[in-house]
């Protein structure tokens, strides 16, 4: 593989497009020298790039079928992934491309048939952490068998003693999300009390919590804190190798974490309708990695509401992991 072009989903969310990470850098790093280009429809794929497990984007929002495909025959690419897996117009212009290697992966009975691919993985969307369907694409490309902790080489050398307590209060997709930030910090300096394995507190806030770092201030004045403003990716990638254990919502930021498998915390609330109320349940087959350290947290059903999670819920489940982190170390 020289030229490489990857067609991702047609998501603008920081938490999508980082789960495109591990399958980049899995073809990044079995071909160190090849020139890979995202083919995107939203100008924040550009983390990619920032992230260094791709070299180029195209934007192709608004062109038509013939321009996408004339792009590929143009680009004198050897290997195309596409993980765009409902869009039939694209693999149709992939599968049209002339480009000798092929790969994907969709829901589509009818592709999987048809053998135009020269591999198509037959998935049931939604049913696995997203990232995973993502880089089981590339293993089976590769003939690799990469996890999404391979991205901790994108950071720089991990800390011999993680000792490191990370709040992540995002919640840019709506209050239903949004754990008050009062509530983190309270749990964060009980568990600081506490805990004899943490030794200070990390704080992320991207944009739109960028607002609430004079409350955190005021909040965690007398103990050891650190308020870290829209960090890349790489820098994400390091904290969560300096962390001993995360507290955060379903977020963007979150999966950088989630993919290196750092303990966790993670705060759940239903989304509420004047006329419906939706669990986030079904989330978590697509939006959520399991590991051997890491707690989920919801609302009690009579409930609902993210912000009804009392603080002692998260500080005693905290408290237990980090004994577990102790045991185990």
């Amino acid at each position: 593989m020289k030229n490489v072009a990857v067609f991702v989903p047609n998501r603008e969310q920081f938490g999508n497009i980082t789960t495109q990470i591990p399958m980049l850098y899995a073809i990044r790093k079995q071909y160190p020298d090849a020139h890979i280009t995202v083919y995107t429809r939203s100008g924040n794929s550009r983390v990619l790039v920032d992230a260094g497990v791709a070299d180029a984007l195209i934007n192709y929002q608004h062109w038509h079928f013939m321009k996408v495909l004339r792009s590929l025959r143009n680009g004198s690419f050897d290997t195309v992934f596409n993980v765009y897996s409902g869009s039939e117009r694209i693999h149709l212009a992939v599968l049209a491309s002339g480009i000798k290697r092929k790969y994907a992966f969709s829901d589509s009975g009818l592709i999987d048939k048809l053998g135009l691919y020269t591999r198509h993985m037959l998935v049931d969307k939604g049913k696995q952490y997203i990232a995973l369907d993502n880089l089981a694409l590339a293993n089976a490309a590769l003939g690799t068998d990469f996890d999404t902790t391979i991205i901790k080489a994108l950071g720089r050398e991990a800390p011999e003693e993680k000792s490191t307590l990370t709040l992540v209060p995002g919640g840019g997709a709506g209050e239903f999300k949004v754990w008050p930030v009062e509530n983190y910090c309270e749990a964060a300096k009980q568990v600081f009390d506490d805990a004899e394995n943490i030794s200070r507190i990390c704080v992320v806030l991207g944009p739109q919590e960028a607002q609430k770092a004079g409350q955190v201030e005021q909040l965690l004045a007398e103990y050891p804190y650190e308020i870290v403003l829209s960090p890349s990716v790489n820098e994400l990638i390091d904290l969560a190798s300096a962390s001993a254990l995360t507290l955060s919502n379903d977020c963007g930021p979150c999966h950088i974490f989630q993919m290196m498998k750092v303990p966790m915390i993670m705060i759940w609330g239903w989304q509420i309708h004047p006329d419906q109320c939706r669990s986030p349940y079904h989330t978590l087959t697509n939006w959520y990695q399991n590991s051997d350290d890491s707690w989920c947290v919801f609302p009690t059903e009579s409930e609902k509401r993210i912000d009804t999670i009392p603080v002692e819920r998260v500080t005693s489940l905290s408290l237990m992991q980090l004994a577990r982190n102790t045991l185990t170390a």
